[in-house]
């Protein structure tokens, strides 16, 4: 996901950001391909050490979109020159709960009728096939559960490879460590937001174990964008034909309490007035 739009926006009121492209993209060194979490947290790492080299800054903080929510919460736990986390549609759970979630969510958004059970069983299935990857079984044993999984109503709502070489299943190899982030142990504020319509990160998944794991922190903030999907735009705002970059979303249709909320509630705790 391209932060640099965030990273203006921060900009423009005032607020410094630091945004670089990701291993194996623009004009950064590696390979896309090996990336994992510990190689994602290590560019976090990074870019905290290298700001803590200028001295003209004031607080600074985390923000992260998606999976990005996997990494941040784990970093801002470990260090104590981390002071704000902003998540934007971060998960609250493992990737494998995470993967089981989407699933279901795609089949509430269907309009077909499922039973609780066939919906007990999807999550169990996606979840399964996560877990499956990240411990580096053969093709056989993901045989052995997409058989019967391909026979479910559910099945078209469902992620289930027809090959050891599907893209997501690597996805899924490279990012072992992505467990339920540490939030429980983030003591600095935190803005949390999400879309109400969200498919990708469900709220009504992800949104009461955040606020549970949150309980201690005095200063926790988590809001549900009223239709507003994973980009935090409502799907109305699609516009064009096929595929990206002909068929795309106008940001415009964020709504204001995503833009400006961030910028007031950064400016309220961290923004001096002189």
């Amino acid at each position: 996901y391209d932060m640099i739009g965030w990273a203006k926006l921060l900009a423009r009121s005032g607020i410094a950001a630091l945004v670089w492209d990701g291993r194996g993209a623009g004009r950064s060194s590696g390979d896309a391909a090996t990336v994992t979490a510990e190689s994602r947290e290590a560019e976090v790492q990074a870019a905290l050490d290298l700001m803590s080299t200028c001295r003209d800054l004031g607080p600074v903080g985390l923000l992260s979109y998606s999976a990005g929510g996997w990494i941040t919460p784990d970093v801002a736990a470990e260090r104590d020159d981390v002071a704000f986390v902003v998540a934007l549609v971060g998960p609250a759970q493992s990737l494998a709960d995470q993967q089981g979630h989407v699933t279901t969510a795609f089949m509430r958004a269907s309009g077909e009728s499922f039973t609780e059970a066939e919906y007990a069983e999807a999550f169990a299935y996606q979840r399964a096939t996560v877990e499956l990857a990240q411990t580096g079984r053969t093709w056989s044993a993901f045989e052995q559960i997409n058989a019967p999984a391909r026979e479910a109503r559910w099945a078209a709502h469902a992620l289930i490879p027809d090959s050891p070489d599907l893209e997501d299943l690597d996805y899924f190899r490279r990012r072992i460590g992505f467990d339920a982030p540490a939030w429980d142990r983030v003591r600095v504020p935190v803005l949390a937001v999400y879309g109400e319509a969200d498919l990708i990160v469900p709220p009504q998944n992800n949104v009461p174990r955040l606020r549970a794991a949150l309980a201690g922190n005095a200063d926790a903030t988590v809001l549900v964008i009223p239709g507003a999907d994973h980009t935090l735009a409502r799907p109305a705002g699609l516009a064009g034909e096929g595929e990206w970059p002909h068929r795309f979303y106008r940001p415009w249709t964020r709504s204001p309490a995503v833009l400006e909320g961030l910028v007031e509630w950064l400016r309220e705790r961290f923004v001096s007035g002189d």
